[in-house]
């Protein structure tokens, strides 16, 4: 997944100074991202621990960024744009 690689495994892809287009699809238990048109991750989740599969019902979708200390210790911003969602 892009956040354990990140620009190691795909040198030149992330445009740091500019924006990204970001398409990232859940159907089912698949997930699959694609990063500047380059596909980046495609894992299917199957729990098999009741508990874990409870939570993982449909909910609300939000956006989250850690904060300065985890994840490497990102301190710069985010933002979005041109966000649109669909069923599939």
């Amino acid at each position: 997944m892009w956040l354990d690689t990140g620009d190691e495994e795909f040198p030149g892809l992330r445009r740091k100074e500019g924006w990204n287009h970001v398409q990232i699809s859940f159907k089912g238990p698949r997930l699959q991202v694609w990063l500047n048109g380059t596909k980046i991750c495609d894992v299917t989740d199957t729990p098999t621990d009741p508990a874990e599969a409870e939570w993982k019902e449909a909910g609300p979708i939000t956006f989250q960024w850690p904060p300065a200390g985890e994840a490497g210790g990102f301190a710069g911003f985010v933002r979005f744009r041109n966000v649109r969602i669909r069923e599939l």
